[in-house]
């Protein structure tokens, strides 16, 4: 009874911390805390560049389309950022737009997305892994995970990214049998995860990672089910338009630029910022690779990629841990790999946390999640950026990039190590004392 207690007065306490959060977005009193609520165009800039894209949907343009590029019409927004995604979200933001003006939109977006934290935070209180405690301390960190709030302040759909890979893994952790398989190497994922992967991937690609594995794993009619669904959801639009998905691969897949973006939290960012000051003015000269030009402090950017999605793939081929466990691998690759990881795409990290700290029930996954979800110190060195040049100065910059980039690093290598350290300790068991493994190797 007493820890029944403590586990609910853990998540009222953050439930009460949560609503801090949530009065300052109509106040703005903590967005001194956070770059992004400081130094964006403004809040709901990213909603608000959804929003247009709606609007130019709707009136008959390219969802692509950007005033600063020289393209004539009257924005209906009072300032954006670009559209950058596939087009379902700014095809379903074009009935939206004729319905509601841009603020009301908004606020109708961050009541959502209140709403489905607080049934995620319901979701993982009543999960059958882990101990009451622990899963009262995943609930609360759901509810109080500061990514969240640049999340909100943004008007972002990263949130969203995280739900669906969230439904993803439940899904397959319902299907898990004692051992952790589920079925056999040919079988599909189970409908939902099928239907939440199709989903993530037509709202912003980045869990395309995921084919890797299943690729490894021989998961032939998932990977023609996924395909064919993004395929039938998102080529519609590029039919009738085939310049936009020439522009949605450019601006998707342009090269490396010299310098970190000032204010992205990814590990990306971190080593570029290293190289550029251990290179110098030599570190911006470029080696001639025809259309794929590098530039010299870019190369050892390049070499931590490769690494990073190496140890993936070779942890992968040779692992035969629950599949589940395989793509929480991918995602922390996704963080460490992409050029451009900014604070409130930590949010996409939430289900990973709870599946790799209730899983194995290590205080270390913990300690991450705690990392991630407290501020970054940037009100300590804000005054050390400058907006003129968009650069740090090098100490506080390195603190900055690092200050998320270096607890998900850690949990990568901790999740690499942890997963061949079990294959190890499986082979070495005699037979007769194994689990069947004969789906857990699919």
């Amino acid at each position: 009874m007493r820890r029944e207690t403590g586990a609910r007065a853990l998540v009222v306490a953050a439930a009460l911390a949560h609503l801090v959060l949530v009065y300052s977005l109509v106040f703005g009193f903590l967005n001194p805390l956070f770059f992004e609520a400081s130094r964006s165009h403004g809040q709901a800039g990213d909603f608000f560049g959804i929003y247009q894209a709606g609007v130019n949907v709707r009136e008959g343009r390219s969802m692509y389309a950007r005033v600063e590029l020289g393209d004539r019409f009257t924005l209906s927004v009072p300032y954006y950022y670009f559209y950058r995604y596939p087009p379902p979200t700014a095809l379903a933001f074009a009935p939206v737009s004729a319905w509601l003006r841009p603020w009301p939109a908004y606020w109708l977006w961050v009541a959502l997305n209140e709403i489905f934290l607080m049934i995620a935070a319901v979701r993982v209180l009543g999960l059958r892994i882990g101990t009451l405690w622990q899963r009262a301390t995943a609930a609360s960190l759901w509810l109080f995970f500061t990514p969240f709030y640049l999340e909100q302040f943004m008007g972002q759909f990263s949130f969203s990214m995280g739900l669906l890979i969230a439904v993803m893994f439940s899904s397959l952790l319902r299907g898990e049998r004692g051992d952790g398989a589920l079925g056999g190497r040919g079988d599909p994922l189970p409908r939902l995860a099928m239907a939440a992967w199709i989903g993530s991937l037509a709202l912003k690609s980045y869990t395309a990672l995921f084919a890797v594995p299943l690729l490894v794993r021989r998961r032939w009619k998932t990977l023609a089910i996924g395909a064919a669904g993004t395929v039938l959801v998102v080529a519609p639009y590029y039919v009738a338009r085939p310049g936009d998905l020439l522009y949605f691969l450019r601006i998707n897949l342009r090269p490396f630029q010299e310098g970190a973006i000032s204010g992205t939290f990814g590990f990306h960012a971190l080593l570029k910022e290293i190289s550029l000051a251990a290179f110098g003015e030599a570190g911006l000269r470029k080696i001639a690779l025809g259309p794929a030009d590098l530039a010299v402090a870019n190369v050892p950017v390049t070499l931590a990629m490769v690494l990073v999605l190496g140890t993936a793939l070779w942890v992968t081929w040779r692992s035969r841990a629950p599949l589940v466990e395989i793509l929480c691998l991918w995602v922390l690759a996704f963080f460490l790999s992409y050029k451009e990881i900014w604070e409130y795409h930590y949010v996409m990290l939430l289900p990973v946390l709870t599946v790799l700290y209730l899983r194995r029930g290590s205080a270390f996954p913990l300690a991450v999640w705690i990392a991630l979800a407290l501020p970054t110190p940037y009100a300590l060195y804000a005054g050390s950026y400058h907006a003129a040049s968009g650069r740090w100065d090098l100490l506080p910059g390195l603190v900055h990039f690092a200050s998320k980039s270096l607890p998900t690093s850690a949990l990568f290598v901790w999740l690499a190590l942890g997963l061949r350290r079990a294959d190890r300790l499986a082979a070495a068991m005699p037979a007769s004392a194994r689990v069947l493994d004969i789906g857990s190797r699919q």
